[in-house]
């Protein structure tokens, strides 16, 4: 697992998320959504990134900066989401990258 994924506490939504989040948000769920955006000319995250975040976000009751900011310097949230920051960040104005 990412980091610290063999740290988080088991039972935990984090450890959850790592462990089985390919299988919850895989990548066919969101394939009409990233064709889509590539057409547009928009740079994305992974599908399963962004699906984490929101479930992570609703879970923590966090505004898009919050989830934002936890998706950045959150060990926790980088491990559930299998982020290691190589696509970019996400922006709280946008499924895309921050630039």
């Amino acid at each position: 697992m990412l980091l610290v994924g063999d740290q988080l506490v088991q039972g935990s939504v984090y450890r959850l998320l790592a462990e089985h989040g390919d299988a919850l948000f895989g990548d066919e769920v969101f394939r009409r959504f990233v064709q889509n955006a590539r057409r547009w000319g928009r740079p994305t995250v992974p599908a399963r990134v962004v699906a984490t975040v929101m479930l992570l976000q609703a879970y923590e009751g966090l505004s898009d900066r919050e989830a934002c900011d936890r998706l950045a310097f959150d060990l926790r949230w980088k491990a559930g989401c299998r982020f290691d920051g190589g696509c970019g960040g996400l922006s709280p104005h946008g499924v895309g990258r921050d630039a």
